[in-house]
């Protein structure tokens, strides 16, 4: 395996897993020159951080076996946070990072995988989304914060983000996919 952070390379070598510290271009030229094929891949935080995640997504589907598992994480066009960042641009406290270059709606990233020969089989939404309600609304009025409303969305927080996620509306999407074609 591959990644940037020295201290997880550390980890998985200490469990007896061949890792390398690099970025992903080194890696694949390594592994296409060693003619490696995995069984598994990553790509948590990864899609949103490259300029082309259709060229990436291309080269890591060669690297993969047939019935390889992908797993990947990413913000969420069509989340309750994007939508508040697209409705108050200029008032929002999470935007997206500085290293962040793209999101994806699911249908955006269903298709991507689709042509690349995976099918997804398993989809989780998660996120921080009532978190940003909550201080958007502190943001408007700091008296806010000690209302009963705010002692009571405090309380209920995992409720209330819980009916998001529920909803598929939260700010990241995490999928698990099989490579089903060669």
């Amino acid at each position: 395996g591959f990644d940037l952070n020295q201290r997880d390379i550390k980890y998985a070598k200490k469990k007896g897993i061949n890792a390398h510290r690099s970025n992903f271009q080194e890696f694949y030229s390594y592994a296409k020159s060693k003619k490696q094929k995995f069984d598994i891949a990553s790509a948590t935080g990864y899609f949103d951080m490259i300029e082309n995640p259709v060229d990436e997504m291309h080269k890591l589907n060669k690297l993969l076996n047939k019935g390889a598992l992908l797993m990947i994480d990413l913000p969420d066009f069509n989340s309750v946070t994007h939508g508040m960042i697209r409705s108050f641009p200029n008032e929002s406290i999470r935007h997206l990072n500085a290293c962040q270059i793209s999101s994806f709606t699911f249908k955006s990233l269903s298709y991507l995988l689709k042509k690349n020969g995976f099918k997804i089989i398993f989809r989780w939404h998660y996120g921080l989304d009532f978190y940003m309600i909550m201080n958007y609304l502190i943001q408007k009025n700091k008296e806010f914060e000690r209302s009963l409303v705010m002692k009571t969305m405090i309380k209920r927080y995992s409720e209330f983000q819980r009916i998001l996620d529920e909803e598929k509306v939260s700010d990241t999407i995490f999928l698990i996919a099989k490579k089903i074609k060669g």
